[in-house]
């Protein structure tokens, strides 16, 4: 099983730690993984773009440009997600706006506002973990408690003031993600 995943935004949203934390949790499963990030020279604004592979056998083919799950943190990048799909491909996108899986040429479409799901939760600033619980709860890729303690490993370690704010905004975007399923 090996499985391919673009996260694409833009800089600052935490597109890179999403695509980190994935493969943190990988390796603790004993997968192999990849992971490289693109970016425009803009820390804050320009084109971010993160690609995951995650396998249970070698991975053959760590540079790649089309993903099983495309995870789309805003509509507003600089490149459409819809030159990254493949023909089954899912594209998760996070969006308050009107768009749907025909704006994108998407067989598979997995729309929600991570934005508004992290002000309910009460983490304004945990959209990328919401983003990151809608992936898990609706692929299954890794399980749901190692991603959750990979994320308090890799963030809690420097700020564990802020483990529960997160693991809320990572559980609604699995009961989001699952919800879709």
């Amino acid at each position: 099983m090996e499985k391919t995943i673009i996260f694409t935004g833009i800089g600052g949203q935490g597109v890179k730690l999403a695509g980190e934390i994935l493969c943190y949790a990988a390796v603790h499963e004993n997968l192999n993984t990849t992971n490289y990030a693109l970016y425009g020279r803009e820390k804050r604004g320009g084109m971010s773009d993160c690609y995951v592979a995650i396998s249970d056998e070698t991975i053959t083919e760590p540079v790649f440009s089309l993903a099983d799950y495309v995870v789309a943190f805003t509509t507003e990048t600089p490149a459409s997600p819809a030159g990254k799909l493949r023909e089954n491909s899912v594209l998760f996108m996070s969006t308050p706006n009107d768009v749907t899986a025909e704006d994108y040429n998407a067989k598979h479409f997995v729309k929600f506002d991570a934005a508004a799901l992290a002000v309910e939760v009460g983490n304004p600033k945990g959209e990328n973990m919401v983003i990151l619980g809608v992936l898990v709860g609706y692929t299954d890729i890794l399980p749901a408690d190692v991603v959750e303690q990979t994320i308090f490993k890799k963030l809690g370690a420097r700020h564990p003031e802020f483990n529960e704010l997160n693991k809320k905004a990572f559980d609604k975007g699995l009961e989001v993600g699952r919800s879709y399923k």
